[in-house]
């Protein structure tokens, strides 16, 4: 079990995916993910349209719910995480909001793309994969992304990932990371414990 930390649901209890698959983001590294949403983005979560990909249990759309999103989008590939999120918007009584959809998608087959041109584009991208997914595997989400205008300016990306230790950048920031994809910039990376958050800033014209 997790909880919301903040907003509408504050302290809310939240059903998580058991196993070792999924990667669920603790408590206090989601409140501090929260906040740096809230600092990056002038509005913070106000009525953005938030896409909550490798959703897991559904914590991170649900907190941005929670926080003032007018719109989230959850997308996960196991039908066992679509379960979860849908028990837990059930439980908080959103399961039925038109604003709050739940599909079923493998983010790198591309297959998702057609389901979310209709649901986007999107404000604020939460990506936190298992740890089977690499750095380009990540890339190659985000390009699809971007190629099918599903980023709206100034959408902010947070990616959740593995580190064994800080790096050499920025509280274990790879360098090379802020050249990673035209038109991302890097604007933050945050360390908690063995998890790195990366905050990119999308800007249309630097992807054109």
């Amino acid at each position: 079990m997790t909880r919301v930390i903040a907003g509408l649901f504050k302290g809310r209890q939240l059903l998580t995916l058991p196993g070792t698959h999924t990667r669920p983001t603790t408590d206090r590294a989601r409140e501090a993910w929260a906040s740096s949403i809230a600092t990056l983005r002038e509005d913070g979560f106000v009525n953005a349209r938030v896409l909550d990909a490798f959703a897991g249990s559904g914590a991170l759309g649900i907190e941005a719910i929670s926080r003032g999103a007018s719109h989230a989008t959850f997308a996960d590939n196991d039908q066992r995480a679509i379960q979860v999120i849908i028990q837990n918007l059930r439980s908080l009584e959103i399961a039925d909001n038109p604003q709050v959809r739940v599909i079923k998608a493998n983010m790198l087959s591309k297959s998702f793309v057609g389901r979310l041109m209709r649901l986007g584009p999107y404000d604020c991208v939460f990506l936190d994969p298992p740890y089977a997914y690499t750095r380009e595997d990540i890339g190659t989400v985000l390009s699809t992304l971007i190629k099918n205008n599903l980023l709206a300016n100034g959408c902010i990306v947070s990616y959740e990932r593995h580190v064994e230790k800080p790096g050499p950048g920025e509280n274990g920031a790879d360098p090379s990371a802020r050249r990673w994809l035209a038109g991302l910039k890097m604007v933050s990376c945050k360390q908690y414990g063995n998890s790195a958050i990366e905050y990119y800033l999308f800007d249309q014209e630097l992807a054109d």
